[in-house]
């Protein structure tokens, strides 16, 4: 928000557009450059082409989204940690305090920017203390790992403290408690029921007695505090969660298969002026047999 806010205040959205796609094209070339570093300048030329041909990048970037700056920053973080890592055959592994520290405040941001990556800096220290200590001894890899997790520690712990401060709730996000209840417990509803999801939503919310998703979203709309909201969503998960196992397991199947193949598609037809009709599960199964024909015969 500081970034999109501070472009659009100073030149307006179209600043925005124009600093998504300078990230789109920096990521391609990021990409490009570790392919070739591990595979070679052929294999490098088609992962940028992809990378900055990437339709669905595009979407992202004419809106004002989260999307393009947190998977750059994403993006720049591990790849700063991957030469100490998986170094080439022809060098030697380095373990140097710089990259690391450097990944450390590109995830720390990344966090910020989209709290789904607050837990990568942790996997890629746990990574990083069994690799280089296996290559390099004890104290390379301390270092890396200290690097890697303290700016995260240092700004989301300074942001979770601000939001309880300001809304009392000690959280880096409340988005998380959202997304259990009205996203992912409304797809076991929608099985369920048969319904469409806005009606799931709205029938979580009757029946569970809960904040609205317009209300949890934009929690001034709504006559509870803050902290009162995401502590009933956090209560009411268990219970959504656990009402429908089984159609939760499907909907969440299906939610990742949709969501490979045509996330964001409905955006891209509107580009092309034309009007997106979802074709099913059924629809999407057709196009199984000849993939699995093309990708036998690449």
């Amino acid at each position: 928000p500081v970034l999109a806010g501070a472009l659009d205040i100073l030149t307006g959205p179209w600043a925005i557009y124009l600093t998504q796609v300078g990230l789109q094209l920096a990521m391609a070339l990021m990409i490009y450059r570790l392919a070739r570093r591990y595979f070679g300048a052929r294999a490098a030329l088609c992962a940028g082409l992809l990378a900055a041909g990437d339709l669905m990048a595009a979407v992202y970037n004419f809106s004002a989204l989260t999307e393009p700056l947190f998977t750059a920053l994403t993006l720049f973080g591990v790849g700063l940690t991957l030469p100490s890592l998986l170094p080439p055959e022809d060098a030697e592994a380095d373990a140097g305090t710089r990259p690391w520290l450097a990944a450390g405040l590109l995830l720390a941001l990344a966090t910020l920017t989209r709290p789904a990556g607050i837990y990568l800096p942790l996997v890629l220290a746990a990574v990083a203390a069994v690799v280089l200590f296996r290559r390099l001894g004890l104290r390379p890899a301390m270092r890396a790992v200290v690097c890697l997790i303290v700016p995260s520690i240092v700004l989301a712990g300074a942001w979770i403290a601000r939001n309880q401060a300001h809304f009392g709730v000690a959280r880096i996000s409340s988005v998380d408690a959202v997304g259990t209840v009205y996203m992912a417990g409304a797809g076991a509803y929608q099985i369920r029921h048969g319904i469409p999801r806005a009606e799931a939503q709205r029938r979580i919310a009757s029946e569970l007695d809960l904040p609205t998703l317009l209300e949890a979203q934009n929690p001034w709309l709504s006559e509870l505090p803050i902290h009162e909201i995401d502590a009933r969503l956090r209560a009411a998960a268990p219970e959504v969660l656990g009402r429908y196992p089984v159609e939760l397991a499907t909907s969440s199947l299906l939610g990742l298969v949709k969501g490979s193949l045509s996330h964001n598609v409905r955006a891209l037809a509107a580009l092309h002026d034309r009007q997106w009709e979802a074709p099913g599960l059924g629809g999407l199964l057709r196009f199984v047999p000849p993939l699995l024909i093309l990708t036998v015969l690449a």
